[in-house]
């Protein structure tokens, strides 16, 4: 079986098991999305959901984000991973933001990668989710499973990101990312994953014969 196969095999089953797959952080803008992507980075999903409205209570804009106290903005993301650096990194990132681009969050890969606590990830899910523009968003999540299924063979982001846009057509790079996302938190996990409920068992590589032939895939 070839990736392409592999790849509209496997598309077919996820999308019967997460037919509404979506992106589950909360953001109502652009602003509040590049907010909570940055909040997430090592952190939960869950959690970020439930602190970022109260910080969109005080700082409603990037220009009210700009001109905050890092005390303040530390006091109301204390819960998350790394909340002094998160906090200095949202200022800072809301300072370029008002001062190069008028208040308007880039829409181009590149510059986003420019803002402070935004890399190569975190700039393709502001693309994708913000501007639909598509775009794949290796995450953990994206990298165990296509690792796991026969997807890549590599473990570095950027090579992943190849390989899954070579057998992925492009108008399906943000709704397979999601489903792929939501497989691999909820079913194909890093320990102990869920193989008798997993849906795309038949064509695992783990679970077949193929496993063994998963370097000529490459």
């Amino acid at each position: 079986m070839t990736r392409k196969e592999r790849y509209t095999k496997v598309a077919s089953l996820l999308a019967k098991r997460f037919p509404n797959a979506e992106y589950e952080l909360h953001f109502d803008s652009t602003y509040q999305l590049m907010v909570v992507i940055t909040l997430a980075a090592r952190c939960s999903d869950k959690l970020v959901n439930e602190i970022s409205p109260r910080l969109f209570s005080r700082f409603p804009s990037v220009n009210d984000l700009a001109k905050a106290n890092e005390k303040e903005v530390f006091d109301l993301i204390k819960e998350v991973t790394y909340p002094e650096s998160k906090a200095n990194y949202l200022i800072e990132a809301a300072k370029i933001i008002v001062e190069k681009y008028n208040g308007e969050i880039p829409n181009q890969s590149l510059d986003l990668q420019q803002l402070p606590g935004i890399g190569r990830k975190s700039a393709n899910t502001i693309l994708a989710e913000g501007f639909h523009i598509p775009a794949i968003a290796v995450d953990t999540h994206i990298a165990r499973v296509s690792q796991r299924i026969g997807f890549t063979a590599s473990t570095n982001p950027d090579t992943i990101e190849r390989d899954l846009g070579l057998i992925i057509p492009r108008e399906n790079w943000i709704t397979d990312s999601h489903r792929l996302i939501l497989f691999g938190r909820y079913l194909c996990t890093s320990k102990e994953p869920k193989c008798e409920e997993c849906p795309i068992k038949e064509v695992c590589i783990t679970h077949t014969q193929e496993k063994e032939d998963m370097e000529l895939l490459f």
